[in-house]
């Protein structure tokens, strides 16, 4: 419990970092950007994995590109399922899923390490 939740915490740092740099995501409040930091780990740690099982081989034809759109897929569903967090398109989706990574590996780091 306590992984998930630092993890959660990391997500949230990041999530905090993406909203004020860019412009295709909208929170009404920090109250919608916890709870989708607590959506997202809970979907992360869930459903992505199956989804990367499963993808697995078109994953290998693609050269991993199609895990980016299993990560993309993952983050628009945590903002569907959020009430107040909205997102542009799902390309965009799909370039966040990259920055809320490298981001959660630098706060991870830094403050996990």
């Amino acid at each position: 419990m306590a992984d998930y939740l630092a993890t959660a915490g990391i997500t949230f740092l990041s999530l905090l970092v993406v909203n004020n740099f860019s412009k295709n995501v909208n929170f009404n409040g920090v109250l919608p950007m916890l709870f989708l930091s607590l959506v997202l780990t809970l979907l992360q740690s869930t459903i992505q994995p199956i989804l990367m099982f499963l993808g697995f081989p078109i994953t290998v034809m693609t050269l991993g590109i199609f895990g980016l759109i299993i990560n993309g897929f993952v983050l628009t569903l945590a903002f569907r399922l959020t009430d107040g967090a909205h997102i542009k398109t799902f390309g965009s989706a799909v370039f966040l899923s990259i920055v809320i990574s490298l981001l959660n590996s630098l706060f991870t780091g830094l403050f996990l390490g």
